[in-house]
């Protein structure tokens, strides 16, 4: 059940579970939106109300449409708010597609995925970190060293060759993030790999 609250010309939304022994639901407040647009989206549902107490049927014009159009700005209301959400995810969401397409261009960075996503480098970063609980650069390593692990156990390329697939300028440089990483060289990766 759905409980909608007027107040201080905004909408609230709760979602809400009517126990037999009351007479009103009991609100257990998991989302609550609210809308500048509140004062007519009750109105439209107060008007359908009032139809229907005056005797007409919930299918008449009276009634059905005040409803469904309280219905589509409800609907628009919650919209909006997972539209703010899924902003959020969708530069996250991108940036991990980015990172896993071009994981051996070695200029990936936290400022060419800004630019590719639209947003400044210090959100990004801060917004990664929240979303996916590690820093966009530890991010991007992971995916680097877990492409390193794979080209590794399956590839005849050598160890420089690796290297350079997975994004990486210096040997040397891969050489200690992979044994950070991993806890073992690359090349004694390989020979446990095989």
């Amino acid at each position: 059940n759905i409980v909608i609250a007027y107040i201080d010309d905004g909408i609230t939304i709760h979602f809400a579970i009517v126990k037999p022994e009351y007479t009103f639901p009991s609100i257990s407040e998991r989302q609550a939106f609210y809308t500048e647009e509140g004062y007519r989206t009750f109105q439209y549902l107060n008007d359908a109300v009032e139809f229907f107490h005056l005797g007409y049927k919930i299918n008449h014009p009276l009634v059905k449409y005040p409803f469904l159009t309280a219905l589509h700005s409800i609907k628009k209301i919650i919209s909006k708010a997972h539209e703010k959400e899924s902003n959020v995810h969708h530069k996250v969401s991108m940036c991990k597609g980015i990172i896993l397409s071009q994981i051996g261009d070695h200029t990936l960075n936290i400022k060419t995925l800004a630019k590719k996503v639209g947003t400044s480098a210090d959100y990004l970063g801060r917004l990664f970190q929240k979303e996916a609980g590690c820093s966009l650069n530890h991010y991007i390593q992971q995916q680097r060293i877990l492409m390193a692990r794979e080209l590794l156990g399956k590839s005849d390329l050598d160890i420089n060759q690796v290297c350079h697939q997975t994004g990486f300028v210096d040997p040397s440089y891969f050489t200690k993030v992979f044994k950070k990483m991993v806890h073992v060289s690359p090349k004694d990766y390989r020979k446990n790999a095989h």
